[in-house]
């Protein structure tokens, strides 16, 4: 399942280059792209003794590269919960509403939250995907 949503990300969504479709485009990229990494991340925490030794250098070398643990950083969480529910938690004050706007891709969130702009962000992802896309393609090869 990680490949086949891997490889979507990578090979299908860059299809669309309507502006339009560009927001739902990095959510979907983020959203997926964060869910997998954690989840390999578990898979390692939680079954490293049931993995294959060369399995679990080619988890460790996907969820340790520098932005795959950017985009997991648990201090970024405000980012990813507020796309996955479509507001901040309540309560959650790590997000500075009064900087938020309707008019901003992504309402500003991105520059809040990576302190970079959307279209520097969607390379990240584009480029981090790309790579584990590979790596687990050559893992599933092996």
């Amino acid at each position: 399942m990680f490949q086949a949503s891997l490889n979507v990300l990578d090979k299908l969504l860059p299809l669309d280059t309507d502006p339009a479709s560009q927001q739902t485009i990095i959510k979907l990229k983020y959203l997926s792209a964060y869910q997998i990494l954690r989840s390999l991340d578990i898979l390692l925490t939680e079954r490293s003794a049931q993995l294959r030794p060369e399995s679990r250098a080619v988890v460790q070398s996907i969820i340790d590269r520098p932005n795959a643990r950017l985009i997991t950083d648990a201090s970024r969480k405000p980012f990813r919960s507020t796309l996955m529910h479509y507001a901040p938690s309540p309560g959650d004050t790590r997000i500075d509403l009064t900087t938020l706007s309707l008019g901003q891709p992504l309402y500003g969130l991105v520059e809040q939250c990576f302190s970079m702009d959307p279209a520097s962000f969607d390379v990240l992802l584009g480029t981090l995907i790309a790579e584990i896309a590979s790596e687990m393609n050559a893992w599933a090869g092996a």
